[in-house]
């Protein structure tokens, strides 16, 4: 027969219990501990980079069933890990950068299994190196990366089979190890590398078409230009493509009542383009305007495009 708890028992039990909702929480990892600002459990991500050739950087990352590769010149405009698992924020700057998505299979982060048709194939396992690096994303950095997050990543390789070709063979790389990390994931915010001024006009050309977008902003500080390409690759796997460059006022310039505007954006972008309005409300896009994405260039006129010009004059 059991024996029945006195209310001493009862006392230290409570004792016991309390002691354990301190301490348990430290020794348990990192996904069932949480880090978010409200104690939820994030999900994990894997991450890792390495270098393609022709000079290119290949970032990929493994976030619940999705898989990101991301190909830039220099950092690319979304959130990335460092190969030492540090946090990188998006790129500001002049720049281009095709990124690449595709489902994987499973939920462990720890292993990544995806076919990437003629692109190639990424397919391996993590294993830990017994490191681990912590980092505090600041509060107020402007980022958008979850100011105030903590972010902890479990160091160690990928290994395997890393192999892609981007389309036409602009890059590749082969790789049988490469250094990563798996933890907690940058915030959905850490994505995207636009400008946050206030715009006195917005020029945009659309080809729905194609899936293709220009736009051109006035600011405070300049004129800043922005180009994106959405492509279906087929073997389910989807690219967009992005050209972002900031410049002075004068390569935007545009005239009173939005009849007309002028565009000549630097680099990642070639040539020029004018917009016209008639008094019968006949607008006109025409120009030799191109966008350089790694491995590809694609005109920014011609037939598809609708433009439309809001004037803050």
């Amino acid at each position: 027969m059991p024996r029945r708890l006195s209310i001493r028992d009862t006392r230290i039990a409570a004792v016991i219990a309390a002691l354990l909702l301190t301490v348990l929480p430290a020794l348990l990892p990192p996904a069932a501990r949480g880090t978010g600002p409200d104690g939820s459990r994030p999900q994990l991500s894997a991450a890792f980079s390495v270098r393609g050739s022709n000079g290119y950087r290949i970032d990929v990352e493994r976030n619940g069933g999705t898989l990101t590769v991301a190909v830039s010149g220099g950092r690319p405009p979304i959130g990335t890990f460092s190969r030492g698992g540090v946090p990188r924020p998006p790129s500001k700057g002049n720049g281009a950068t095709s990124v690449y998505r595709a489902r994987v299979p499973g939920s462990d982060p720890r292993r990544i299994d995806a076919r990437l048709g003629r692109l190639g194939r990424i397919a391996v396992d993590f294993e830990p190196s017994g490191r681990t690096r912590v980092t505090r994303m600041r509060s107020g950095d402007g980022t958008g990366c979850g100011e105030g997050i903590r972010v902890r990543r479990r160091l160690g390789a990928f290994v395997g089979t890393v192999e892609f070709q981007g389309e036409g063979g602009y890059t590749s790389v082969r790789a049988a190890r490469v250094p990563g990390s798996v933890g907690t994931p940058l915030a959905r915010g850490c994505a995207g590398a636009s400008s946050s001024s206030r715009a006195g006009a917005v020029l945009s050309a659309v080809n729905r078409r194609t899936s293709t977008r220009f736009e051109a902003k006035t600011t405070a500080a300049g004129a800043v230009f922005l180009a994106t390409w959405q492509e279906p690759l087929g073997d389910g796997i989807v690219v967009w493509r992005r050209a972002y460059a900031g410049a002075p006022r004068d390569a935007f310039t545009f005239g009173d009542g939005s009849g007309w505007a002028r565009v000549s954006p630097p680099a990642p972008f070639t040539g020029s383009a004018r917009y016209t309005a008639g008094a019968d409300g006949v607008r006109h896009w025409r120009g030799t305007l191109a966008a350089t994405f790694p491995g590809v260039a694609t005109p920014m006129t011609g037939p598809g495009f609708q433009a439309q010009l809001v004037s803050s004059r």
